[in-house]
């Protein structure tokens, strides 16, 4: 392992001089049904309009516009719903990272980031209600196997879906503050 390195059949969207550590963590969900399909309008929450209604707890941006639960199973073996996103609580801690990282499934409540370009604002209510207002910067396709790569620096949220319905194909999004 060594220094730092790309990553190995990752597709890296972050400029010519991104460079990453080995991706290390394969999870949630490595079932088959990681990310199953789902109807994306069924997987929406209904709180109102605006990001301001009853806003604790939600995620807001790039179309996606639902709640936010906790993943805290680190051995990835507890399904991830599809209505609503979650903060995974083991991948920050497994790459050394005090970052959020969202989980959130294609088909279902993360479809619409995929198409989120480079300065899209997506942003969290915490549980009280405070806005924390993150920026995409780039993001990376990886085999769902080689696990979550490392973020560049500057990174204070990731944003996690699958790219594939059988879950192969892992895309993390990389945030800084906003």
């Amino acid at each position: 392992m060594g220094g730092p390195q790309r990553l190995t059949g990752g597709t890296d969207h972050t400029g010519p001089d991104a460079v990453l550590d080995t991706p290390r963590h394969a999870h949630p969900n490595s079932g088959p049904d990681a990310c199953a399909h789902a109807n994306p309008g069924s997987a929406r929450a209904d709180r109102g309009s605006g990001p301001t209604a009853s806003a604790a707890n939600w995620l807001d941006g790039s179309g996606v516009d639902t709640s936010v639960s906790y993943y805290s199973d680190c051995t990835g073996q507890t399904p991830l719903t599809q209505t609503s996103a979650a903060i995974d609580t083991c991948v920050p801690s497994e790459l050394g990272t005090d970052d959020l990282y969202f989980v959130g499934h294609n088909y279902g409540v993360f479809t619409l980031l995929l198409n989120a370009p480079d300065g899209t604002v997506m942003t969290y209510y915490d549980g009280s209600g405070v806005a924390h207002t993150f920026i995409l910067e780039g993001y990376v396709d990886v085999p769902r196997a080689d696990g979550a790569p490392e973020p560049p620096a500057g990174t204070v949220a990731q944003f996690q879906t699958c790219l594939d319905a059988l879950g192969d194909t892992i895309r993390v999004f990389w945030a800084d503050a906003g």
